[in-house]
This record gives C-alpha cells, structure tokens and sequence, in this order.
C-alpha cells in the first residue's frame, strides 16, 4: 500500500496586509509535532517506561530484542516490534487496565537502534549506510543528553559522498515504511533541499529514520552552481580523491577540488605524455556496478561532456594502453569504492574490458 504524504506540519498561520508579509502563531505551536508519528520501533531500540504518575515498581527500563519482543512487569514478554510510540502506548494502558485503575502510561527514549537508509541516484557512492545508535541519557541513566543529533537528509548525502552534478536538489524522493495506524505499506513524499541549502525552508532538511530510501533525482543538464552552494553548506566535501595513471608524468591517487573535470585532472597529473594512447574511464556507481568509458584526448571537449565529464569520488582515468604500469601496490591505495571489492586482476579486467 502506498500513501502520498508529506513527513512535515509546523501550525504556522501567514498572510500578508499592507503589502508587508506577517507570522502569526497560536498556542497550538507549542505542541507541534511531525504531522504523523513516524518512529516505529525495532530490536535495539531501549526505552523506559512510567506506568501511573505514581512511582511505582512497575517503572522500569527495558530493551526490545532481535526478535521484537520487550519483557515488562506483570506483562512478561509482549511484542513491540512494528509500533509506534503512540501506538504501544494504547497498547500498554489497556493491559494495564487489567491490573491497575486508570493507568497513564508513558514511554520515554533511552537510546535508539542505529538507522540503516539506502541512498541512490545522483549521489557519489549510492548504497546502504548505518548511522550509528543515538544515546538520549548518559551513562548514569538520569541526565538527558542535549547534544544529541538525529540523522537529516542532508546527513544521509554527507555519508555518501555529496551529490553529482547531475542532481537535482529540488526532487529529492524519499520512501518511508507508514505506521500501522495510519494503514500500514509505504509512504513516499518530495524533498526541495535548494530550499535549505538557500537557507528558504529548512524544515526540508527531514529526519532519516530505519529503513528509509532516499533518491535523488538527475536534471538534463549539470548544474555547477549546485556544486558551489553545497560544499559551502557542508552538503559536499570540498576535494576528492581520483586515481590518474598511465603516461601522465605524475601518476597516482589525486586530490582534486569537487567539480574538476578529467582533462583538468590530467593536467594537475603532470599533463600527458607525448606517446599516448585512449583514455579510458572507469566509476563505480554501487552494487558492482562500473561505468567505462574509452576515448580518445580532446582538450576541446566542454566540460561534462561525455569526453570531459565531471569527476567523482573514486574515479579512475587511466592514460594509454599498458594497464599493467598500474603495480598491485597503487591498486591497494585506488579509493574507497574499489577496495576490498576486487583484486587487482579483478581491478585490471574491469578496466580493461
């Protein structure tokens, strides 16, 4: 089942007199939240909980193991897995009923499990990434840590590298699992990150939760700009490590800033020399995935083009025909991408083909 949804609602009412735009708010701002409780619990997550406003010995702590369940007081073990806050909570006053008059139970985070997202598209290194579990309290289980951070969007396209030239920040499409209540399947809705980026609306800078999948969308035409305002907001590192080999007269890994092209990086290699042969391209787009490219020097071609295309992250260019100038040593210092996926004769016939 899938469901069109926007993952924000902040009760903010605007309108404009005299020409002049003016904000008025209610005391509704006080309790606002994300339009739906998105947050669906799963084995990692631990939480306490307070059962009436009484302190009683049914307050306890507890964790929800690999298999979904939670052992509580006078309960034992009940299954939470698939849950919302809101939704246990319901839950948890009705069982409670049976033992106590009136329960008011409330559920309060110690720490959440790590979150898992996947990543595609117009992004440097596409795949699935963790973002490590977020502690609430600290080691004396009392004091709430005030510097915690929540995975954002703009978090997710950090880990993975930065954004291409190629993306298009406006349609940035993000699928979610939809809780129970609100009828289960997937949700799916459209990021604008230009907007934050802009410093416009950053309420589109959401939070990633479990299990979310991220897609950033390809515009026709490179958008260099883009490039410029996200390494100024931190959206892109600022260099780039790229592998130039071959006859070019300084060979091995190049750090290079985001936006270079490959005739600029053969020329930060020392330039090529006078016997040549094809350049051959080569980037790993995730999943095993290669795109190679062999062509001829054209210190014409525009930049982007298909003989001069912007480079990412753990890209190789490789000068001439002799493959085998690439010692087993360099191979073990190419890039993230390609280390730990093949050997170096594996490396050699993915470039070579």
């Amino acid at each position: 089942m899938c469901i069109q949804a926007t993952l924000f609602n902040i009760p903010i009412v605007a309108f404009a007199e005299n020409n002049l735009s003016k904000i008025t708010i209610n005391t509704d701002y006080l309790k606002a939240k994300e339009k739906k409780d998105f947050y669906i619990l799963g084995p990692g997550d631990a939480l306490s909980i307070k059962v009436t406003l009484v302190k009683s010995d049914l307050d306890i702590d507890f964790l929800v193991d690999k298999e979904g369940y939670a052992t509580l007081k006078r309960l034992d073990r009940v299954y939470v897995e698939g849950l919302t806050i809101n939704e246990l909570t319901d839950l948890l006053n009705k069982e409670y009923s049976k033992f106590i008059k009136s329960p008011d139970v409330e559920l309060n985070f110690i720490s959440y499990r790590p979150v898992t997202f996947y990543i595609d598209g117009e992004i440097t290194r596409p795949g699935s990434y963790i973002f490590e579990q977020q502690s609430l309290i600290d080691s004396t289980n009392k004091t709430i840590n005030k510097d915690i951070k929540m995975p954002t969007i703009i978090d997710a396209i950090k880990l993975s590298g930065g954004i291409t030239h190629y993306a298009n920040l406006k349609n940035i499409k993000v699928k979610r699992i939809n809780s129970i209540t609100n009828g289960g399947g997937e949700i799916f809705t459209q990021i604008n990150l230009s907007k934050v980026i802009n410093l416009e609306d950053t309420s589109q800078n959401i939070r990633i939760y479990d299990n979310d999948t991220i897609f950033v969308q390809r515009t026709n035409e490179p958008v260099a700009k883009q490039i410029g305002k996200a390494m100024k907001s931190n959206l892109n590192p600022e260099n780039i490590r790229i592998f130039v080999g071959g006859r070019v007269n300084k060979p091995g890994i190049l750090v290079a800033p985001r936006g270079i092209a490959l005739n600029d990086a053969i020329m930060m290699s020392g330039g090529s020399k006078v016997i040549k042969g094809p350049i051959q391209f080569t980037r790993y787009n995730g999943e095993q995935d290669f795109e190679k490219r062999k062509f001829r020097l054209n210190n014409k071609a525009g930049k982007g083009s298909y003989e001069n295309p912007f480079l990412n992250e753990g890209d190789v260019v490789y000068v001439g025909k002799n493959l085998f100038n690439i010692t087993s040593e360099v191979i073990n210092d190419v890039t993230e991408p390609f280390r730990g996926i093949f050997t170096f004769y594996g490396l050699y016939k993915v470039l070579d083909d």
